[in-house]
């Protein structure tokens, strides 16, 4: 019997809120499938029900990276970012703790978007080692916003 989270019902992600919203459902691939104690309480991949409603669902471990219209579109927005926030007086790089904090939650992969393989967000499209240090810059899926210091 194959295991559950090997399917092509699960592998697609195409039936996270049924699984999760459906007890009939479970009940049924487990007739089906080799599934662990907890399927009832918990998504097999950590998707919470949060994350399933906003559509935030990784397709693999490495998903694909935007295409490079959309990274342009990103990177220039970054840019208009960076210069209002050099025009106002700021500081443009953010706090070695601010830029931990920033990855810690990036490389976590809470949101489903992080290629770990090539370093990128999958949302945005974003070079991880370039997107996080800067103060203006924002999650492009919201887990974490821009830096500004209030010690002034």
């Amino acid at each position: 019997m194959t295991d559950f989270i090997d399917s092509k019902i699960c592998k697609s992600r195409e039936n996270c809120m049924n699984c999760r919203s459906s007890q009939g459902m479970r009940d049924s691939w487990k007739a089906r499938y080799n599934v662990p104690d907890d399927f009832d309480e918990e998504c097999l991949h950590g998707l919470t029900m949060e994350q399933i409603k906003k559509g935030h669902i990784p397709m693999t471990k490495n998903p694909p990276i935007p295409p490079i219209g959309k990274r342009l579109l990103n990177f220039a927005d970054s840019i208009k970012q960076i210069a209002k926030g050099l025009a106002a007086g700021r500081n443009p790089v953010a706090p070695d703790e601010v830029i931990e904090a920033r990855t810690a939650i990036c490389e976590s992969n809470v949101c489903g978007y992080f290629n770990e393989e090539k370093r990128k967000c999958a949302e945005c499209g974003c070079m991880f080692n370039r997107k996080l240090p800067l103060a203006e810059m924002e999650c492009g899926v919201g887990l974490w916003g821009k830096y500004v210091d209030d010690s002034n």
